[in-house]
């Protein structure tokens, strides 16, 4: 016996273009309860505040390999995101939270001299610490829900940037940049 009509599971085979066909290709039949549009709400919004960040982030880091990471994370993650549950919440007739502008594109790629103000290891922990946050949000945002689709798109999100963390604590270690607890005896 398979599952009710209208719900998708996700199983451990399933991987990330699987589940985002399914939320493509999804058509609701239930409404959105106050809980998953504030998840999706608080997500989108921590990444709009967190773009802002990045950018910033960008053109003040000096190693190349951060840069790409940071670059990457703004374009194939970070960005899709935030236009994904915007589509969501305007298919359901919600106001989606919009993006601000963008004025620190400007300083990234602009030689900005000696004027470093943050440098490559203090990103990457701060990225870190943003990230492992924004995890727990979209965690919640899994949990939350009761909506397939909606329980769909926590999950890819949560998924995508569970792989940009780990891409950046490898980075982390190669340089030396991670700041660890202190060991058990």
């Amino acid at each position: 016996m398979g599952p009710p009509q209208g719900v998708i599971l996700i199983t451990l085979s399933d991987n990330l273009k699987n589940i985002a066909e399914r939320i493509a290709n999804f058509i609701p039949g239930e409404r959105l309860e106050v809980g998953e549009v504030a998840s999706l709400w608080y997500i989108a919004r921590n990444k709009l505040i967190g773009l802002a960040t990045l950018e910033i982030y960008l053109s003040q880091a000096e190693d190349v390999s951060l840069r790409t990471l940071i670059d990457t994370g703004i374009k194939k993650i970070v960005i899709p995101h935030i236009e994904k549950i915007q589509q969501l919440l305007h298919r359901e007739g919600i106001e989606e939270p919009n993006v601000h502008r963008r004025s620190n594109l400007s300083l990234i790629g602009r030689d900005t001299g000696t004027a470093k103000f943050i440098q490559d290891d203090e990103i990457a922990i701060s990225i870190r610490e943003t990230i492992r946050l924004s995890l727990l949000q979209e965690y919640f945002g899994m949990v939350n829900s009761t909506r397939s689709d909606i329980m769909d798109l926590c999950t890819l999100i949560y998924m995508e940037d569970y792989g940009a963390y780990r891409s950046l604590i490898e980075l982390a270690k190669k340089r030396g940049w991670l700041i660890l607890s202190p060991a058990m005896p």
